[in-house]
C-alpha cells in the first residue's frame, strides 16, 4: 500500500501529534513513569497475535464486546 501526497501528510501530521501527547504526558508524570509505561505498553503490543493486529479482530470476539453482552443479559 501506498500513501497519497495527502495520506503522507496527514501520517506526519498524525505523528506529530502523538510524539506531542508523549511529551505532554512525560512532563506531567515524570521521566521515570513514561519509560514504564512505554514498556508495558510494548509488552501489551508484543503479546497480540499478528492476525489480531491493525484491527482485524471481530467485533464479537472482542473482551470490549463479551463484556456487553454479558451485561446485556443480565
Amino acid at each position: 500500500m501506498r500513501l497519497s501526497a495527502r495520506g503522507m501528510q496527514m501520517q506526519s501530521r498524525a505523528i506529530e501529534i502523538g510524539l506531542a501527547i508523549e511529551a505532554e504526558w512525560a512532563q506531567s508524570m515524570g521521566e521515570v513513569e513514561m519509560g514504564a509505561l512505554r514498556a508495558l505498553l510494548k509488552v501489551l503490543a508484543e503479546s497480540i497475535p499478528e492476525s489480531t493486529t491493525a484491527g482485524n479482530v471481530p467485533a464479537e470476539t472482542s473482551t470490549l464486546s463479551k463484556t456487553r453482552k454479558k451485561k446485556e443479559t443480565v
